[in-house]
């Protein structure tokens, strides 16, 4: 039996999946091949399983009473998906605003024409505004906290490389008034 079996983190057929990569073993592959979903890759030469949170762990499951060791090569995180084609920016990819939601915007803008915002600021801040909201479109907006904001800012800002401007231009209408 194999002593050992990397684990590589990799995109495949557009889609993120775990290598496991070791010497020719048939034991080890009859192993393998009781993993749900498991498949051979002809083109990276190596079994391979759909990427899901508990992956390596149902692989380490699976090896537990043979005494191999499971070396993790790199991370989920380390894998660069990239962007569809279809997607031409980022808030493309987010779900549309629901009724609610749209009402308090609307609100929002009359809220800022009130305090006589130049039209051009109020379009900014409601663009913004809009993508913060269906960024958290599954979140009820009255649980959306000061750290879904970081969040936000690390996760979509910071990872999209938006400029700091455009990070102001988020973060500000938020601070304004409570949506």
């Amino acid at each position: 039996m194999i002593k050992e079996i990397n684990i590589e983190h990799a995109l495949h057929n557009s889609r993120v999946q775990l290598f496991m990569k070791f010497n020719y073993d048939a034991k080890a592959i009859e192993l393998v091949k009781t993993l749900p979903g498991v498949k051979w890759s002809q083109t990276v030469k190596s079994w391979h399983i759909g990427y899901y949170p508990e992956a390596v762990n149902s692989i380490k499951h699976v090896f537990r009473d043979n005494d191999v060791q499971i070396n993790i090569v790199n991370n989920y995180d380390d894998v660069i998906i990239p962007r569809p084609l279809n997607l031409k920016k980022p808030t493309d990819a987010l779900p549309d605003l629901n009724q609610t939601q749209k009402e308090k915007i609307k609100q929002f803008k009359y809220w800022l024409q009130s305090k006589r915002y130049s039209e051009s600021t109020i379009g900014t801040y409601i663009d913004a505004i809009q993508t913060f909201l269906r960024y958290y479109a599954s979140k009820n907006m009255n649980d959306i906290t000061n750290e879904d904001l970081i969040n936000f800012n690390n996760d979509y800002i910071l990872a999209n490389h938006y400029s700091a401007s455009y990070q102001n231009q988020i973060v500000h209408p938020v601070g304004l008034k409570s949506i």
